[in-house]
């Protein structure tokens, strides 16, 4: 059948199927013998086997099977080569139910194409996803009839991989990138565009993502772009980052506004040939680090205040001198010395007679250790009256290092109090130097002493005895090296440089090696060598701490031979076998680069093998090679090589080299493993991966990436890097591995759980002890653990989130302690204190309010409850205006106590600012003032009472006065100019006890207003006339001019601009001028009058206006009530005005006043 077969030009060539198709009995088949196949089938068959493509011919309603060598592949080992001659039906058995509809559509003539199409095949002994671009196209018969199927076929398996894992990267950042704590978005292009924005930047600039993502950032944002369109095209023009630290921010949120702080980085974003393409914008909240810096301030200063006024001994003392910076006067008063004395001068300079009693020596310990001293009776020697003598003295005594939040201290605070009297002993006190013979004895690490040239043993335990097999006894008071002379020529010139330079030295991983009563010991030792001083603090010798790490560094070489050799064993899975020879050239028979490359021996020998590299790779190849042959290490490079057909193909090369117990290579072998598909494949996977890599490597956030469940550290950018306190040289490692110290915490559950559970872990401000490039160290951080999912959502690792906030957590800490301080104070004050915060809700109330009322007021109702009901209305009020303006809270209003009796009191509010002058709290207190108002309201009832009953006389007296002037004047000229004089006394009691009445009405609110629209011009030029007439010995000089009516009660502003004259007149006596200007805008007129009299002092501004009050320098010299500007301050307030002086004492006032411009308004006559 075969020289049968290969007769028919359609059978003729097509590799491996040709030879399998002419080999065929194909009598045997549904087909039949060649000679009777349709010519349609021939051209088909003949096309196929020559086609490079997978091309596959399913014939007849039985589908029998023909396929070329590039279609095999996809049948795999199970399938091939009994698919030939029979039905598909058979094959493809378990996809049958898949593809028969699609075969019989085509038989129907209808073509179909699938691109990337999922197979589920047994090709090579197991079922796998296999992915093809698919077409079905029919094969018609000379008559039009259908009588096969073609199908043609491309693998697309790696591609569809590659493009999955890069949407899977993809998807990993984003992931990453909304569940950071922060806010983080990215910007694209010119334009800005927003590409991505997490939930808690969205939160932020309260926006949807559909409203903010995908579009440009100051379409979205366009109130923002003044400010930072220059900032974010300066980043990306420069590729310069900018940081803004504590910026606030007004904040909507829930509904209203809040003024927040944040600190911005805007970071340029890179692409891999180092252009910018974008910029990353993180923004971290740090409200509270700011409120907790202007709190601390604030308590510092009331600690301030407490240092200087403590009935205890207080000092402070700073640097390794022990300078003085502070000293209260308890202090100065307890030691006998002034503050001239004290501050600035070291510890040692003020107190000589203290050298070697042990004072000093404390402080050196307390800035070694950080750890704080105290003892109930410490004596000492003081020359406290400078005259040589020294007197014994004894004191409660304790020295604190004062830390900062970090932990960090360069200043100790000394408290003492004298209690010389209660001492009936002196206690002795121990000898330093015996405490540490006993720290030294009863430690675990190997310590010697070691004094003078001859390094004679001073001290020594028995930790350092057993290292030389000796006692600590047979050892001590002898020369070191008379015991071990063998170890004097390594060992001695090392201790006599620390002896003699007081340097530090440490060795790690030393050998030694000593030879003791015949017994030879050897071993590897850490060790530190550290001048020995005397009290005087000369260096007297070297202390030796040592430490035996002889079995880590011997278990160190051990596996460093172990991986030396597995190295030496390990061969390459797959790929091409080669050796070179010690120098790296290649020699003798190579089958297999000969077989790869079509090379001869006699062109591959030497370096001749480079020749087979593409010509661009080949130099760098060759220095590669040249480094890793010259170094002695791996040797790791993928190049291009042309294969034996004279293609070019990828190849990863990887070459170790073998090491004799000289430590010179012998041989190197190497292996080449064809890439060249897998390199395209991942190119996809590289691109995303380093976009991916290039975002977590620019974030200031510390990002890892934990794999697998044994959690592999796989990514660490350099942030994570020093919160770990670990270098590059981790990754790779298994987490709890690399980090020890985290499984005691409890955190190997915590991560195991978010690995299971697939639930994210946050924690915020939270205390860690971390082993940071060797060093326990205590920091406080926030981080979050997510979920690493793979495309099919399951959980493969962990993502790491985290960020150090110790300077945040020590600042809160420090301000609850200080929060704690101001509380107590506050407790123990007489007042009711209260703290609210910048919106006046509550935040902290005294414990007075409790055993005043009973109930500790935090909200409405219970104000409500407290405050007496017609007191309500003024207090909410009052308290509004404040919150508004910022001005200072005060009013007077009834609080009700345990009994039920409603008491007055005097509220005062002032606010707290931050340093941009915003408002960040209120801090007030309620005062008694029951009593006081008690008195207030007799005087006024009696003034009330008096002012009623003398109207009436005064009204008569003033009458019958008139009628006395008109019958004396052609009678009697000189009684009537004393009946005139009666009558002006009479005028000015008449308007006392008109002021008097008003005072009244205010208080009761019923003062009365007659509301008209009026010519104020007017009105100020007919009240300037009458004052001039009254007042000749003085000029009224008026300015300005106003066109405008105003609505209001015209005589009462009238009383007003008088009031202002008078008074100008009587406190200028000597004075010619006064002058009067009116000037108005859009919404106000404004009056002012100035006099150059005797002026007001600055503490008296604020008080002028308040009732009955008079200035007493002045109370003797002119006469008056004090009522006049509280009358007129209320009727300009009623009036929507405001009434303020300004004053110099000696240099004259100007009084100002504004009324707005109303012409619908109403006066507030506050119920009158």
């Amino acid at each position: 059948m075969s020289n049968k077969n290969g007769d028919y030009y359609f059978l003729r060539g097509g590799g491996e199927m040709g030879e399998l198709m002419r080999a065929k009995d194909w009598s045997k088949t549904a087909l039949g013998d060649p000679a009777g196949w349709p010519p349609s089938l021939c051209t088909m068959v003949a096309v196929m086997l020559e086609n490079p493509f997978g091309m596959y011919i399913a014939w007849g309603t039985d589908y029998t099977q023909l396929y070329n060598d590039a279609y095999r592949p996809i049948l795999g080992a199970t399938k091939h080569p009994d698919a030939l001659g029979i039905s598909t039906r058979e094959t493809f058995s378990e996809i049958w139910h898949i593809i028969e509809s699609m075969f019989d559509g085509v038989m129907e003539g209808k073509a179909v194409g699938f691109p990337d199409f999922m197979l589920p095949l047994n090709r090579n002994g197991f079922v796998e996803e296999c992915f093809f671009d698919f077409s079905y196209s029919p094969i018609r018969k000379h008559n039009g009839e259908v009588g096969g199927v073609l199908v043609t076929v491309l693998e697309t398996t790696n591609k569809k991989k590659a493009e999955d894992a890069a949407k899977e990267s993809d998807q990993r950042f984003r992931d990453t990138v909304q569940q950071a704590p922060v806010g983080i978005t990215i910007l694209r292009g010119a334009d800005h565009v927003v590409e991505i924005a997490n939930e808690a930047y969205l939160k932020l600039v309260n926006r949807t993502e559909t409203e903010f993502v995908g579009r440009p950032l100051f379409e979205a944002l366009p109130e923002v772009k003044e400010a930072v369109q220059p900032l974010l095209d300066g980043v990306l023009t420069t590729g310069i980052p900018y940081h803004g630290n504590e910026m606030p921010v007004p904040v909507h949120r829930y509904g209203k506004e809040e003024l927040l702080y944040f600190d911005f980085l805007y970071y340029p974003l890179k692409e891999r040939d180092g252009s910018i393409s974008g910029i990353i914008v993180t923004v971290t909240e740090v409200s509270d680090k700011v409120a907790a810096v202007l709190k601390i301030k604030q308590n510092e200063n009331l600690l301030q205040t407490i240092f200087v006024n403590a009935p205890a001994a207080i000092a402070v003392i700073t640097g390794p001198e022990h300078t003085y910076v502070l000293a209260n006067k308890e202090y100065q008063k307890m030691v006998g010395r002034t503050p001239a004395q004290l501050l600035g001068k070291t510890s040692k300079s003020i107190f000589p007679e203290l050298v070697g009693s042990g004072t000093f020596e404390i402080f050196d310990t307390i800035y070694l250790t950080g750890e704080p001293f105290s003892l109930a009776e410490y004596p000492a020697r003081l020359d406290k009256n400078s005259d040589g003598h020294l007197v014994q003295m004894y004191f409660r005594f304790s020295a604190v290092p004062l830390k900062d939040e970090a932990g960090h201290f360069d200043s100790l605070a000394i408290v003492a109090v004298d209690i010389s009297e209660q001492v009936l002993a002196r206690k002795k006190i121990e000898e330093s130097e015996k405490r540490f013979q006993l720290l030294v004895r009863d430690a675990a690490a190997a310590i010697v002493v070691l004094t003078g040239p001859e390094m004679k043993v001073e001290i020594v335990n028995e930790a350092y005895g057993r290292l030389i097999a000796l006692t600590a006894d047979e050892l001590l008071g002898k020369h070191l090296f008379s015991v071990i002379p063998e170890a004097a020529d390594y060992y001695l010139p090392m201790l006599e440089r620390v002896r003699q330079t007081g340097e530090m030295l440490r060795l790690h991983d030393s050998p030694y090696a000593v030879t003791v009563n015949g017994q030879h010991i050897e071993g590897y030792l850490h060790v530190l060598y550290q001048p020995y001083r005397n009290t005087e603090g000369d260096i007297i010798g070297v202390m030796a701490i040592l430490q035996d790490v002889t079995e880590s560094v011997l278990a160190r070489k051990k596996l460093e031979e172990s991986e030396q050799r597995f190295q030496a064993a390990v061969a390459a899975v797959q790929g091409v076998l080669w050796t070179n020879n010690g120098k790296g050239e290649m020699e003798g028979e190579q089958p297999g680069w000969a077989a790869l490359t079509g090379q001869t021996q006699e062109e591959y020998q030497g370096v001749g093998w480079a020749r087979a590299i593409h010509p661009d790779d080949a130099q760098p190849t060759l220095d590669a090679w040249n480094e890793a042959v010259r170094e002695q290490k791996p040797f790791i490079f993928e190049h291009r090589l042309r294969i034996h057909d004279g293609g070019w193909r990828n190849f990863s090369v990887r070459a170790i080299p073998l090491i004799d117990s000289a430590c010179n290579v012998h041989q190197w072998v190497g292996v080449h493993t064809d890439i060249t598909e897998q390199h395209a494949a991942l190119q996809g996977i590289k691109e995303s991966e380093e976009r991916f890599h290039n975002l977590i490597f620019s974030s200031p956030s510390g990002i890892g990436i934990l794999e697998g469940e044994d959690l592999v550290i796989t990514i660490a950018n350099e942030p994570i890097l020093e919160i770990w306190g670990k270098g590059k040289e981790i990754i790779g490692q298994k987490y709890f591995e690399a980090l020890p110290e985290l499984v005691e915490q409890g955190y190997k559950e915590v991560y195991a759980r978010v690995y299971k559970t697939g639930l994210p872990f946050t924690a915020l401000e939270t205390p860690v002890y971390l082993l940071q490039n060797g060093k326990e160290s205590l920091k406080y951080y926030n981080f979050i653990l997510y979920p690493q999912r793979n495309i099919n959502n399951e959980v493969n690792g962990i993502g790491i989130i985290a960020s150090e906030v110790t300077s945040q957590a020590l600042l809160n800490n420090r301000m609850k302690e200080s929060e704690e301080r101001f509380r107590s104070l506050a407790h123990t004050l007489p007042q009711l204190v209260w703290v609210a915060d910048n919106k006046g809700h509550s935040e902290f109330t005294s414990a007075r309010w409790e055993e005043y009322s009973g109930i500790k007021p935090s909200g409405e109702a219970e104000w409500k409850a407290i405050v007496h009901p017609h007191d309500l209305d003024s207090i909410n009020a009052a308290w509004s205006h404040s919150l508004a303006t910022g001005d200072i809270y005060s009013c007077d209003v009834r609080l009700k106590n345990k009994a039920g009796e409603y008491r007055w009191h005097h509220v005062t509010g002032e606010p707290v600012l931050d340093k941009y002058n915003h408002i960040v709290k209120w801090v007030g207190a309620f005062t008694d003032i029951h009593e006081q108002r008690i008195k207030d309201e007799r005087k006024d009832e009696f003034m009330s009472i008096a002012s009623h009953e003398l109207k009436t006389p005064v009204t008569t007296a003033k009458g019958y006065l008139q009628i006395l002037e008109e019958v004396l004047e052609d009678t009697d000229p000189s009684a009537l100019r004393f009946a005139k004089k009666a009558g002006e006394s009479v005028n000015k009691l008449t308007d006392l006890i008109s002021e008097l009445l008003d005072a009244s009405k205010i208080r009761l609110g019923k003062l009365h207003y007659t509301i008209s629209t009026f010519d104020f011009n007017s009105m100020l030029d007919s009240t300037v006339e009458n004052i001039q007439l009254i007042s000749p010995k003085h000029t009224i000089i008026k300015t300005g001019t106003t066109t405008t009516l105003v609505t209001g009660d015209k005589d009462r502003l009238q009383q007003v601009v008088i009031n202002l004259l008078t008074n100008a007149v009587k406190y200028s006596p000597d004075q010619e001028k006064l002058f009067l200007h009116v000037a108005q805008d859009a919404q106000k007129i404004r009056v002012s009058v100035k006099d150059s009299g005797i002026g007001i002092a600055p503490e008296n501004l604020d008080k002028i206006f308040e009732r009955y009050h008079r200035v007493d320098e002045h109370a003797i010299h002119f006469q008056g009530l004090g009522i006049g500007l509280f009358i007129s301050s209320e009727i300009v307030q009623r009036h929507g005005g405001e009434l303020w002086a300004e004053s110099e004492a000696g240099k004259g006032s100007t009084f100002y006043f504004t009324i707005p411009i109303m012409p619908d308004a109403r006066i507030n006559e506050a119920g009158g």
